[in-house]
Formats: C-alpha cells, sequence, structure tokens
C-alpha cells in the first residue's frame, strides 16, 4: 500500500506565505543555496527568513510534506567480502564544524554487525572513514561478543557519546541477547566503552522487555538524558523510555512500554525510534508495519517523553525498483534552517540495506519573501 503525500502551503499571519524560492520546477525541494545557511545548523538563530517559533501549543509544530532525494540511496553497503556487506543501516547523523558526521550499521555475510563512520560537506555524497568499522563486537564471552549496531551519537560539549545494541552469546553460539551499551570519543572516530556496559539492561522475567532492550535513541533534556528503545521486530513490539542523570545509569519508566506494539494498524509493530527535543515538543520518528509487511516512518509528539501523540505516517515505501521499495525505516531526523532532513534505511525485497534521504519544511516556521529594495 503506497500513499501519495502531497505539497503543503501554507498562509502566514500578516501576508501570503511563499515558498516557491524553495521548490525545484518539478515541485521537489531544492538543496539550500550558499547565500542562505546551507546546512542544518540549529544553533543560527538569526536567519532572517523566518519568524520567531510559535508557542509550544500550536499544533503546526511539525514537518511538511517529505520529499525524498533524487540522489538516494545515499550510502550503499560495501562489496563481497566486507564487513558491511550484507547492508548499512539505522544511520545516526550530526552536524558539526561545517560537516554532516554519520555513524550506521553494517552487517557481513555472517551476519555479524559492526559501526561504522561517515562524513559529507552536503548531506547526500559521503565518504567512508578508512578504518572502518570504528566499533567492534567485544571479546569472546563479553556482553557484546556477537555484534554491535544501531548506534545514536549525540554530542555533548566536546565528547560524542555513543549508545548502541550489543548482541551476546545465546545458545549453540548464535547472539541472541540484546543490551545496550555506551562508548565516547573525542573525534567521533576512536571509540572507548564504557566500563560499566551495558548501562540498560533486560528487564526481570515476565517484564515487557525481558527479552531484549535494543535500538536507543538518546537526548538531553534540561540537565539530564532521556532515552528511548525498542524490544523486537514482531508482535511482542513497543517502545520503552529510560532517564538518567548522566548517560549510564538508567532508570526505566514505570509507565513502559510508552508506546505500545499491537495497534492493528500500519504501525501495529512499532520499533527503531528516533527523538528530537526542539524546545518546544519531544519529536519521534519510528518504523512501523502492518501485518502485511508494509513498513513506514510514523511521527509522534510528547510534551513529557511518557505521553505520546501518534500523527501518522510521514515516509512510506517506495515503488517498482525503488531501492527502498521492500522496506523503510531506522531513522534519524535532523532539525535545520528551514529543513527537517531525515535519513533512513531502505531495501528492496530480500536485498542488502542502504540508506536514503527525505527532507521536509519546518512548520513551527513562517518563511517569508524579502522585501523588494526600491
Amino acid at each position: 500500500m503506497n500513499h501519495k503525500l502531497q505539497p503543503v502551503l501554507r498562509l502566514g499571519a500578516s501576508i501570503l506565505v511563499l515558498a516557491a524560492f524553495l521548490l525545484t520546477p518539478h515541485g521537489t525541494l531544492a538543496e539550500p543555496q550558499p547565500s542562505q545557511p546551507p546546512l542544518p545548523n540549529p544553533a543560527n538563530p538569526n536567519n532572517p527568513w523566518l519568524n520567531p517559533k510559535l508557542a509550544c501549543s500550536d499544533p503546526q509544530i511539525r514537518p511538511g510534506t517529505f520529499t525524498k532525494s533524487a540522489t538516494n540511496p545515499i550510502l550503499y553497503p560495501g562489496g563481497v567480502g566486507s564487513w558491511e556487506e550484507m547492508g548499512v543501516l539505522r544511520p545516526s547523523v550530526l552536524w558539526a564544524d561545517g560537516t554532516y558526521r554519520m555513524w550506521y550499521a553494517g552487517s557481513n555475510a555472517s551476519f555479524t554487525s559492526a559501526i561504522g563512520y561517515a562524513t559529507s560537506t552536503n548531506g547526500t555524497d559521503w565518504t567512508k572513514e578508512t578504518t572502518n568499522p570504528v566499533v567492534e563486537n567485544g571479546d569472546t564471552g563479553a556482553w557484546d561478543d556477537f555484534s554491535v549496531n544501531f548506534a545514536t551519537v549525540i554530542q555533548d560539549g566536546d565528547v560524542y557519546k555513543m549508545w548502541y545494541t550489543g548482541t551476546g552469546p545465546g545458545a549453540g553460539g548464535v547472539g541472541s541477547v540484546r543490551k545496550i551499551g555506551m562508548a565516547t570519543s573525542t573525534d567521533g572516530i576512536d571509540w572507548t566503552k564504557h566500563a560499566g556496559n551495558p548501562v540498560l539492561d533486560v528487564g526481570p522475567t515476565g517484564a515487557w522487555d525481558a527479552g531484549q532492550v535494543s535500538i536507543p535513541t538518546v537526548t538531553k533534556v534540561g540537565g539530564g538524558y532521556q532515552m528511548w528503545y525498542s524490544v523486537g521486530i514482531t508482535g511482542a513490539s513497543g517502545i520503552g523510555h529510560a532517564t538518567s542523570p548522566d548517560g549510564t545509569t538508567w532508570t526505566k519508566d514505570p509507565a513502559n512500554p510508552v508506546i505500545p506494539g499491537g495497534s492493528g494498524g500500519w504501525d501495529d509493530i512499532i520499533y527503531a525510534p528516533f527523538v528530537l527535543n526542539d524546545g518546544c515538543f519531544l519529536q519521534m520518528f519510528y518504523s512501523g508495519c502492518d501485518g502485511l509487511g508494509i513498513c513506514q516512518i510514523g511521527y509522534a509528539r510528547s510534551l513529557d517523553g511518557t505521553t505520546w501523540s501518534k500523527q501518522g505516517a510521514i515516509l512510506p515505501m517506495g515503488t517498482g525498483t525503488d531501492f527502498d521499495s521492500g522496506l523503510v525505516g531506522y531513522p534519524s531526523a535532523m532539525l535545520g534552517i528551514p529543513y527537517y532532513r531525515l535519513f533512513y534505511t531502505g531495501a528492496l525485497e530480500d536485498e542488502p540495506y542502504h540508506i536514503g534521504l527525505a527532507t521536509a519544511l519546518r512548520l513551527d516556521k513562517e518563511i517569508f519573501l524579502p522585501a523588494i529594495q526600491r
């Protein structure tokens, strides 16, 4: 089932908002030009094209229509025999010091996963780090000795902090128990795993997350950290929430799962959350699949991280021979001026995973044409 998303036009408070200067002749979002802030830099508060943020109660605080990049996919798996030959997925992207920085999961033919790193100046053309993978599975007997993957990275002062999924030994030597660990780096390439890993363990017997905890997303809220995580991609799916004062000691939300699976709709199976904090709302992008295996990316909002309001599906699978006609999921989003940029995983049926990009206008800003000088 595919959905055609309609273009969005918005009226400003006092004049007509004209978005045509942001559109190509084909109606797709154009790349920002060098004369404007070209990259998503949340630290830039002085863009003259934009008015101040709306009140936090305004329902327009959300993305507009997402348009997939014409250059998709933007990141490909490695060649036969490489550590990432079976696919690249679950990107985590930051903008720092004039560069996009991406950490992503890669899987080899034995389905052992590791974490790679790539950089870009424009968000579409990427160069992989020559020393990849930058984070690998632990030594034999370690909690993450089978695989590491599904990283989320934030920049906290001068330090990059990563939370990732580690898979340990299971029956017959096949990795099965997923838990969440942490690592730190000063350059995004050389990582030191936290000595007290895993920082988030599975729940006790009978708990909703007793089987596994996986695919974390972490953001700072106030002086502390908040995490949302998955428990699986089956009928027992759902999204949990935990808080921490330091990023290593976590307390699970007694309301878990804060978004349960089993909706019966397009997101009956729900997993792989990614959360942005825009200063008003916590905005979640997440993977959702129905009972027929049709997978899309959804969007939800929250004021406290516990109570979420779903806003529906925002990015469908492709069609025909599109690289994402078999899967769309594992999102990672950035707040830009004036764009959201949504990095995601796509795949053809039974083909390796690739990473794609989609963009949308931010509807929490009004975009006005500049005054004509006479």
